[in-house]
């Protein structure tokens, strides 16, 4: 799924970033036209962030309070991936004090 996002996205001219445990090879990123990052260069230069995990991964949360608040006030957030990856309460507090502009929610993580 991030793959086709990154091949749309290049349709717009966005300049696409990425962070993956595994990185691509030089020819892969230079396919896709991506540029890796380390994960918190990553939060701090975006303006569009969209998690793709897939479900063989650890289910930890990996977009906490710490990482909403390296991210710039023009930033939004979108996870397509699995709930439990976003701190919803870091979430909720980084948007009402306009911390981050917005986030795009289709999944959510289980309420305590």
């Amino acid at each position: 799924m991030a793959r086709e996002l990154a091949r749309r996205a290049t349709g717009f001219g966005m300049r696409l970033l990425y962070y993956d445990l595994t990185r691509l090879s030089e020819k892969e990123e230079e396919k896709l036209g991506v540029e890796f990052r380390p994960l918190k260069k990553l939060f701090a230069e975006s303006d569009f962030i969209s998690l793709h995990h897939s479900s063989q991964r650890e289910d930890r949360r990996n977009c906490r309070r710490n990482e909403l608040s390296l991210m710039k006030p023009t930033t939004f957030l979108i996870n397509c991936s699995r709930g439990g990856l976003v701190d919803q309460d870091a979430l909720c507090e980084a948007l009402e004090n306009n911390r981050i502009a917005g986030a795009g929610l289709d999944v959510f993580g289980r309420s305590r």
